[in-house]
């Protein structure tokens, strides 16, 4: 290094990817180079919101996930990764220097087998460097450690080889999902969903019967029709209460009477409790 480049070193107090990044463009832009985001062209390789893979993750996969995502942020703020490799929510490895395959192999070999990867943005990120990215080695690498999940924040992330990457991960059985916001609320609401559909299936086999005893067998195809409507629009973002409530106010005038029964009410509160 020159000289410059030396005094810049010593007044580095943290050596840390970020410090020494933003340390080095703060001495450009005095020199009058601006440095833009690394992702101002790339907004088509954003880490998109869903689930990408065939397969959905389990309830406890949710939990890992939702566990995992408080460590990854709190290592983020540490500036310390943005990577971490949980299993039943215990933390089996966090990213640092090495990078992110690295910790996944790691992890993948404390975990023995059904790792989940969870990987964010810091909360300070500076979008000019060091985005959070994904790729087809990425999913190579957790298939490798017999791992079941990668979770990765969504629109904060860069996602290349996309097409390659989905069909390893369906060939490996893996499960990815984009996920956003920078706190647990998308996802909890991303873990109600399957909650919702079991609940409300439940409740279209309870009035499906119900139906039948009450010798009006006739309402059941508009009633089945209706509640898979609703399912098929199901989103995870709306309560479910808004679903029930939709379900019930739309069937015929003589079955809302029927399901104001005080035992029918009570049936429906034990399938989808604090909803009537």
């Amino acid at each position: 290094p020159d000289l410059k480049g030396l005094t810049l070193w010593n007044k580095i107090d943290s050596r840390q990817d970020d410090s020494i990044l933003r340390a080095v463009a703060g001495v450009l832009e005095g020199e009058g180079i601006k440095i833009l985001a690394s992702t101002c062209y790339l907004d088509y390789l954003f880490f998109p919101k869903g689930i990408l893979s065939k397969k959905k993750p389990t309830a406890e996969q949710w939990e890992d996930i939702r566990f995992g995502w408080r460590m990854a942020r709190e290592v983020g703020r540490l500036d310390i990764g943005q990577c971490v490799v949980v299993r039943s929510r215990a933390v089996m490895a966090v990213e640092a220097i090495e990078g992110t395959d690295a910790a996944i192999r790691r992890g993948g070999e404390l975990a023995g087998s059904g790792a989940v990867v969870v990987k964010l943005k810091k909360p300070d990120q500076d979008f000019r460097f060091d985005l959070p990215a994904i790729g087809a080695r990425t999913v190579e690498t957790l298939a490798a450690v017999r791992g079941s999940v990668l979770a990765v924040e969504a629109g904060q992330s860069l996602l290349f080889d996309r097409e390659e990457m989905v069909a390893m991960t369906n060939r490996a059985g893996i499960v990815v999902v984009g996920l956003v916001e920078n706190n647990l609320q998308a996802i909890e609401s991303y873990f109600e969903q399957d909650r919702v559909r079991e609940r409300v299936l439940h409740l279209q086999k309870w009035l499906e019967e119900a139906v039948l005893s009450a010798t009006r067998s006739r309402a059941i195809p508009a009633l089945r029709e209706r509640i898979d409507t609703w399912l098929n629009g199901l989103d995870a973002w709306m309560e479910i209460d808004r679903y029930v409530h939709g379900i019930l106010k739309t069937v015929p005038p003589w079955l809302q009477r029927f399901l104001q029964r005080p035992e029918n009410i009570k049936k429906i509160q034990e399938i989808i409790p604090d909803i009537i």
